[in-house]
């Protein structure tokens, strides 16, 4: 499979050439299927920029009245690596230095997903497409953010169109990428899921 995402890397230095070229309708589809996603679960197998493979379950509750929503990444042995958003921060667990981290949300890439309504035109701007197939990625970045961070969203488009990926890239340009396999939108999640426990 050609991989979308080095598709996007390949035109990291056609932002603005091609920021036009997405559609405003299609702006609009991504954003009513976000906003419309109140629980969703799903399997990972997320890929790190030195090649190492994580495998896990990820979920997230969006919704309510909190500036972002809630967000559990949990990794399967041996790493055991686990990411919470509470509503309130970010909290990281490294399973391997047995050590709790904490951030601000806002300084996340879980800030991209868990807003409480995503808006592709204000805060938040897609600046770049590639579709190939049936496979559609998005960049989405910060509004006025030059730092080179973003999130590209990966969409399936047939025969529906989902959520079924992602890849954060850092400042420095290097990618973490998540593929979503299982997944289930719109089920009960337990709340103890969004709670750390020592």
């Amino acid at each position: 499979m050609i991989s979308i995402l080095r598709t996007m890397m390949a035109t990291l230095g056609m932002i603005v050439a091609t920021q036009a070229a997405v559609e405003p309708a299609l702006i609009k589809k991504v954003e009513d299927y976000l906003n419309g996603i109140k629980t969703y679960r799903a399997r990972i197998l997320q890929t790190n920029n030195n090649g190492s493979i994580q495998k896990g379950w990820f979920y997230m509750e969006r919704g309510g009245k909190k500036q972002f929503g809630k967000m559990r990444i949990e990794y399967e042995a041996p790493i055991k690596d686990l990411m919470i958003v509470d509503g309130r921060e970010f909290i990281f667990y490294d399973g391997q230095a047995k050590e709790k981290n904490t951030y601000d949300i806002d300084a996340t890439p879980a800030a991209f997903l868990l807003r409480r309504k995503i808006d592709l035109h204000n805060d938040l701007k897609i600046v770049d497409k590639a579709v190939d197939g049936n496979e559609l990625g998005l960049k989405v970045i910060r509004s006025g953010d030059e730092s080179g961070a973003a999130l590209v969203l990966k969409f399936s488009t047939s025969p529906i169109f989902k959520l079924n990926g992602w890849a954060v890239i850092d400042p420095q340009g290097l990618m973490t990428r998540v593929h979503l396999e299982e997944v289930n939108i719109g089920m009960n999640l337990d709340a103890n899921l969004f709670k750390y426990k020592d």
